[in-house]
């Protein structure tokens, strides 16, 4: 029922303010594109049905990553924590990163391991639940990020709705790896 209690009882739809986004910047249909923090494959879903072929997702929950396999929208799937570095065989063309980024880890300086698991010129979409943003002061965590890793710069933040029944809006950040 998470995803039901998620999208219908708390109004969830940060997951289509990003994908929009998303859309808009990724357009190669065939790229190689990293769900990171992927639950149980709301984006995957969004993603294949706009004709994404090539979408591969991570997940902290073993039990979540169960309910993203039934998607049937991922090429691979794996358990990860985002707060350690993405390995990577193959970097990503894109990344997407939905509802994962809150309160707790991973934090803003976790920001750089899915644009390290990125090629050079590689886009990430990443959203920050609004109350987090205000209550942790992300903006400034944000500035540390650019000052300190020359290979990730920010792009692009934009407010968002997040969670309309509780009326907390969020962030969707454009992140690109530089180098």
């Amino acid at each position: 029922t998470y995803d039901r209690d998620l999208v219908d009882d708390l109004g969830y739809v940060a997951d289509a303010e990003a994908c929009q986004v998303f859309i808009s910047l990724v357009t190669d249909r065939q790229a190689r594109i990293l769900d990171a923090g992927c639950g149980t494959g709301l984006v995957g879903r969004r993603l294949k049905q706009a004709g994404y072929t090539n979408i591969h997702g991570n997940d902290y929950s073993a039990k979540m990553l169960d309910e993203a396999c039934a998607t049937e929208a991922y090429q691979s799937l794996e358990q990860h924590d985002l707060t350690l570095p993405v390995a990577t065989d193959a970097p990503y063309d894109a990344a997407i990163s939905v509802g994962v980024f809150a309160l707790s880890a991973p934090s803003a300086e976790h920001l750089v391991n899915i644009t390290r698991s990125l090629k050079p010129g590689g886009i990430a979409i990443v959203t920050v639940n609004g109350k987090a943003w205000r209550e942790v002061d992300w903006e400034s965590k944000l500035a540390d990020i650019d000052q300190n890793h020359p290979d990730a710069r920010l792009l692009d933040i934009k407010s968002i709705d997040y969670l309309t029944a509780e009326g907390i809006d969020g962030r969707l950040l454009t992140l690109e790896r530089t180098r």
